[in-house]
């Protein structure tokens, strides 16, 4: 009686863990990852103790071209390709009105990146509308979108570049779109948001060009295509940047996989289990234990001393 109470206990855990274990591995998956944007404060120093330069650079809008993704060389001819942005920085970029600047920098796995980004007047030549612009984190190929959205900022083409008038599934062919649709922050005076790289991405590359995923902090003082952008400021503005870069726990690659399949295992595993042990209980072979009465006992005793 104990051994079958014991397995039937023990069956029931195995099913509760079944079942409770996707649950259990969203949970921590919630936890662990970073969220897309969050308002936390960076703690950088206002000087920086590295060459930053050998992780980002910076680009005005207008003025770039592709042979800006092209790898430079050093005096002796050695590579120098931007190294991935690990360390914390502080930087301060003039933004002239009707124009945009950008840092460029390559993000990697394994780190969490907390942006700070404050807009402030120039006192040369102070903004008629507020110190607010826009931040948008773009990545190579919206970057040259972005540029090319400046270039004909001229020309009537709001109407059909217009976002509200384009298809969603088509406007990633044909807008420049912020980093996973989400990083952009428009019409503000100071900006804070956190991003994580879930993945390296598709790397191509040659002994003369090198395609790694570059990732641009763009800030914006002109009145882009999107509708939802501030208009030109009326004037200069000076711009503080912070990144607060950290460590982070990320998750193998083969947990999703885990997590998806649980669930269908489960489906699969506890009908089998519970089939198997309905049909144990009719096969249980076990000895029948010799109960013995007293009374029956006792009658047999006399019994036998009659017979004697």
């Amino acid at each position: 009686m104990m051994k079958d109470g014991f397995q039937k206990k023990s069956v029931a855990l195995f099913l509760n863990t079944c079942l409770m274990t996707p649950i259990f591995a969203v949970v921590i998956a919630i936890l662990v990852v970073p969220a897309a944007s969050a308002d936390s404060s960076c703690q950088v120093p206002a000087s920086n103790d590295w060459d930053i330069y050998t992780s980002v650079s910076t680009h005005r809008v207008g003025q770039t071209s592709w042979f800006d993704n092209w790898e430079t060389f050093d005096d002796e001819g050695n590579s120098q390709s931007p190294v991935a942005l690990s360390r914390d920085l502080s930087v301060e970029m003039e933004l002239k009105n009707d124009s945009g600047q950008a840092l460029s920098m390559y993000l990697s796995t394994g780190f969490s990146y907390t942006f700070c980004i404050t807009f402030s007047p120039d006192s040369s030549n102070p903004p008629l509308k507020g110190s607010e612009g826009d931040v948008y984190l773009l990545s190579s190929a919206n970057w040259d979108r972005y540029n090319a959205d400046y270039d004909m900022r001229n020309e009537d083409w709001s109407d059909f570049l217009d976002l509200k008038t384009i298809p969603v599934e088509w406007r990633d062919m044909i807008m420049w779109l912020p980093f996973r649709d989400v990083h952009a922050y428009e019409d503000r005076q100071t900006v804070e948001f956190s991003v994580a790289i879930d993945t390296e991405g598709s790397v191509w590359k040659t002994g003369w060009y090198n395609a790694n995923p570059m990732y641009y902090l763009v800030f914006d003082n002109w009145d882009n295509t999107r509708h939802t952008d501030a208009s030109t400021a009326g004037g200069d503005m000076n711009v503080e940047v912070l990144i607060d870069v950290e460590k982070r726990l990320t998750l193998p690659k083969f947990t999703a996989y885990i997590l998806i399949s649980i669930l269908p295992l489960s489906c699969l595993i506890i009908p089998m289990v519970l089939h198997n042990r309905y049909h144990a209980f009719g096969l249980d072979e076990s000895a029948e234990e010799v109960i013995s009465v007293p009374l029956l006992e006792q009658h047999e005793g006399e019994a036998e001393k009659l017979e004697d």
